[in-house]
Formats: structure tokens, sequence, C-alpha cells
């Protein structure tokens, strides 16, 4: 009976082994599988960056990199078809587009060239399965050399100006000599985050936190010319506090009474937009209109005389100024007007000849 029961303990050992065995085998081709669909999901074509190819000389050397990204693994790059000049050479590698185009005797001044690059990828341990992009480039290449003979330097100073957290940085690096396009980088330290600097010099962005930052910035050419400089940028908390509020009316017109009569006050500083209000000795026919940008009304025969009254102005952050004391003055309406002026001769009398006439 004791050996019966162990030949079944067994038996159930043994298939229990074989069925775990058989569900483990199963999930691993499962995840085998779905690791394989995920794979090709994820592995997209590469997509070249480069939008155009900077001008080249004859016999001057030629230097520009070519950009890609997406894809997965590493890049190889190789002409495609076309008509590209002699003398050039592309990496697979790196992208590096370089050499010197040798001059074609009797060519013309400027000369076109079109030709296409491909960018390739490949899935890590399976070369086989490839993806690419290409496009398409025109070069032009000029016979004469350049005109600018100066050495490319960084002209904007090392002290940027100052920048303000969350607010739009709107501001150009500038160089001069060298062979144009340039093309700008920062090469030591890091601007404020939310700060970039565009390829072509110029800052983009706003930026996120305070402080002096300290980098170093490049600009280079096609022709492998490169300056650099450091700069400094400091950052603050906001813009730079606006100038003092004051009120510019001094004086007042005067009135005529049973005549409209509007004025508009003036000031200066501040955060537009402003309010206004009249102190001292006011009358009651003028009011504001306006939304409280003008005062106006039509005072009467029994407001004539003068009265002292101020400017109170208050702008979009609360502050408030009072402009001098001003003399309104309340005049008489104008009499009847004359009659028109109106000519009665009707006729002149007669004149001799050689008599004097009056």
């Amino acid at each position: 009976m004791a050996k019966k029961r162990t030949q079944s303990i067994a038996m159930f050992s043994t298939s229990f082994l074989d069925v775990l065995a058989n569900t483990i085998g199963g999930l691993a081709f499962l995840l085998v599988l779905a690791m394989m669909l995920i794979g090709e999901m994820v592995f997209s074509p590469p997509e070249i960056m480069t939008e155009e190819l900077p001008p080249a000389y004859d016999n001057m050397d030629y230097v520009t990199w070519l950009g890609a990204r997406e894809g997965m693994g590493k890049f190889r790059w190789r002409f495609g078809e076309g008509h590209r000049p002699e003398g050039l050479a592309l990496e697979p590698e790196t992208g590096k587009l370089w050499g010197a185009v040798p001059p074609e005797p009797g060519a013309a001044a400027v000369r076109q060239y079109e030709f296409t690059v491909i960018c390739e990828t490949a899935l890590e341990g399976d070369p086989n399965r490839l993806k690419e992009d290409q496009r398409r480039y025109a070069l032009t290449v000029y016979r004469d050399k350049p005109v600018n003979l100066l050495a490319l330097r960084i002209m904007t100073e090392p002290e940027l100006p100052d920048a303000y957290r969350g607010q739009a940085y709107p501001m150009s690096l500038a160089a001069e000599g060298g062979q144009p396009p340039y093309a700008w980088s920062v090469t030591d330290g890091a601007l404020p985050a939310g700060l970039s600097l565009h390829r072509e010099g110029r800052f983009a962005g706003a930026p996120s936190e305070l402080g002096t930052f300290a980098f170093e910035i490049a600009v280079s050419t096609a022709r492998g010319e490169r300056a650099s400089r450091r700069f400094t940028l400091d950052v603050s908390e906001i813009y730079p506090p606006p100038q003092p509020l004051k009120v510019l009316t001094d004086a007042l017109p005067a009135a005529v009474a049973e005549r409209p009569y509007i004025v508009y006050p003036a000031a200066e500083g501040g955060v537009g937009p402003y309010r206004w209000s009249a102190v001292g000795d006011c009358p009651s026919w003028l009011r504001a209109e306006g939304g409280g940008l003008r005062f106006g009304g039509t005072p009467a025969l029994s407001d004539l005389g003068s009265c002292s009254l101020t400017w109170r102005v208050t702008d979009k952050q609360g502050t408030t100024a009072e402009g001098p004391a001003m003399n309104l003055e309340v005049v008489s309406p104008p009499g009847p007007a004359p009659p028109p002026l109106r000519l009665r001769t009707e006729t002149l009398p007669e004149g001799r000849v050689g008599q004097a006439y009056a």
C-alpha cells in the first residue's frame, strides 16, 4: 500500500513539472514575440534634419556636417543619385561632408550641383533590417574666392543685456568676417533653464531660474573658421521699476458758460492705464468721462467765476500722484455777433484822362 502511494506522488510530481516547464516555455516565447513586435513598432526610419548646404569655392577647404534624428542604432551616410562635384567626400559614420572642389576649365563663375544623400540605420544585432531617409541637396560652387578678407570675430559684448524670469529674451549675437553663413553654439558652461541658442545666433525661450550665468559661445563657418567668447548673463526676478508717476498738466483753459467744455489731463511714468480724479474745489458741472480719461461738462451762467482744483492720477499698480493746483475760470459767453461785413458802394465816380483820381 505504501509503495502504490509513493508511485502516485512520483507521477503527480512529474506531471506538474512538465506543465510548469511548458508554461514557462510558452511565456518565454510570448515575451520574445512581444519584444520583436515592439521593436518593429519602435524602429522608425531616420529623418535627415540638414535643410541646405553652404556654398563652396574652388580650391578652398569645405567642411559641413549633416544631421539626422529618430531611427535606432548608428547612422550610416552615403551618396545617392545625382551630379556632385569632384573632391568632396562623405564620412559614413559621422555625416561629415568635406574636401576641396577643384576648378573646372572653362566653367562659369557659378556652378550648380544637385545630388542625393542617404542616411540609413539598422536594428542592433540584425544588420539586414535597414531603414533609411534621403534628401536631395543643391550645392552652389563659386569660381572666385570671397572678397571678405576680415578674420572671423564676435562683435557682441561679453556682458549680455539683463534677462528676466518668465520673460522672452529677444537677443541675437553678431559676428563679422570669415565666410558666412555662421553657425553658433554653446561650447562651455550652460544657459539658464528655459533659454536656448539657435544655430543662427538667436536666443529663444524665457529663462526660468535666477542668478548670474557664465558660458562660452563659439561661431564657426563652412570653411572651418572659428571664434569664441565668454559671456555673462544676469537673470532678475522682475522688469526694472517704471519711471515715477507724474502729472504733466499744470494749467487749464477757460470755460465759456453755456458752451460744452472738455479737457484731457496728461501724465507720464508708472504703469498704464491711468485713472483720473479731480480734488479740491471742483465744480459740479465738471465730471469724468470716457472711463476717467477726460473731464467735460457745460457750465451755466450761475457758474461764472473761478475755482481751484488739482488732478490726481492712479496707475495700474495703485500708485497715485497729484499735479499742481490749477485755476479754472468760467467766462461769460460773447455778446450778439456783429453784422457781417458788406460792401455798400455800387458805382464809382467818373475819372478823366491825365487827372489824379481819388
